[in-house]
């Protein structure tokens, strides 16, 4: 039936996956609710679509006869996942990489999840995303929960990254 609706609309692969993520996950968010397809922890094959998502359309802002590309690692523990961006010359997409944190870089992550969960009141926590630029490489901090790790949040992610890298380019010009 999704199918049907959306061919018959004309919607476009990124179309389809806004709405899918809407319907299935972001919905589960509104007017204050908690639901629990929205906060469970992200499979590894929606991590890997996540990934391949924000890749695609940081290539796509490259344009299709750009010589450069970008690569894309994902770690993660049962709490938090770290992206790593990187931009390098090459013809050819790159795979993305998802892997299981072991237990050195699960500390690591631990360290810094803590860092970033800010105290707003006695009860009440915020869990904040980071990104960090740091030459052709771009690392992005967030939680696992899995409305955080959407095609179409990797759309927005996208959006920032290139809007933060023009900004600093302008700034450096």
């Amino acid at each position: 039936m999704n199918d049907l609706v959306s061919n018959s609309l004309d919607l476009s692969e990124r179309d389809r996956a806004i709405v899918s993520d809407f319907v299935n996950i972001r919905l589960e968010l509104n007017d204050g609710k908690v639901g629990r397809p929205a906060v469970i922890n992200p499979t590894v094959a929606e991590l890997k679509g996540y990934g391949t998502r924000l890749r695609d359309e940081l290539d796509l802002y490259l344009g299709e006869n750009s010589e450069y590309r970008h690569s894309l690692d994902i770690i993660h523990d049962s709490a938090t996942g770290m992206i790593c961006v990187d931009f390098f010359k090459a013809k050819k997409t790159a795979p993305v990489s998802v892997v299981h944190a072991d237990r050195e870089t699960t500390a690591v992550l631990t360290t810094t999840r803590d860092e970033l969960r800010e105290e707003i009141g006695q009860w009440i926590y915020f869990n904040r995303d980071l990104r960090i630029h740091d030459g052709t490489k771009t690392y992005l901090f967030k939680p696992m929960q899995r409305f955080h790790w959407t095609e179409s949040q990797a759309m927005i992610d996208a959006s920032e990254i290139i809007a933060e890298t023009v900004a600093a380019e302008g700034a450096t010009a």
